[in-house]
């Protein structure tokens, strides 16, 4: 994961081929659940240190040197520097 002011980014691999069809991600203000084929494949309630603007937050699908990934962008409801995630439990 990496994080700017107001934004936090978090990187899932997933396997090659996956469409966005396969994937379902649910935004909350305090955490965001990934789903594939309705299976829970990463929770992130994981303590976010503040909450998250679901309407804002974003996700695609990136296709990189023969590897896919899911990357989740999550929109900080205070964009002030020193925010964080306390912890992710993957």
């Amino acid at each position: 994961w990496s994080q700017t002011d107001d934004e936090v980014e978090v990187a899932v691999e997933v396997p090659v081929g996956t469409k966005a069809r396969d994937v379902k991600v649910d935004f909350k203000p305090s955490g965001t659940t990934i789903k594939m084929g309705g299976v829970e494949v990463v929770e992130m309630p994981a303590k976010l240190y503040r909450s998250v603007r679901p309407d804002e937050c974003t996700w695609t699908i990136d296709t990189i040197e023969g590897g896919c990934k899911v990357i989740v962008t999550l929109a900080k409801v205070d964009e002030q520097v020193g925010h964080q995630l306390d912890a992710i439990a993957m």
